[in-house]
């Protein structure tokens, strides 16, 4: 058989969130979510609870989001 090799994955080092200036007439913001090393991708970011009772947005499809 031909042997197979398992690298093991290099986890995240950090994780940065920058948010841009507060728009004042509607109150919100952007903030980016940035992951080192460069080679993570942030492809989905979520908010979640531990009570199902609360109501939650759906998740964000990119590493830029409005708050």
């Amino acid at each position: 058989m031909t042997p197979i090799d398992i690298t093991e994955p290099i986890p995240p080092t950090s994780i940065t969130f920058a948010q841009d200036d507060l728009d004042c007439s509607t109150g919100t913001s952007r903030v980016t979510v940035d992951v080192l090393p460069a080679t993570f991708a942030v492809t989905q970011y979520e908010i979640i609870s531990s009570s199902p009772s609360t109501t939650l947005p759906a998740a964000q499809a990119s590493n830029v989001f409005p708050i």
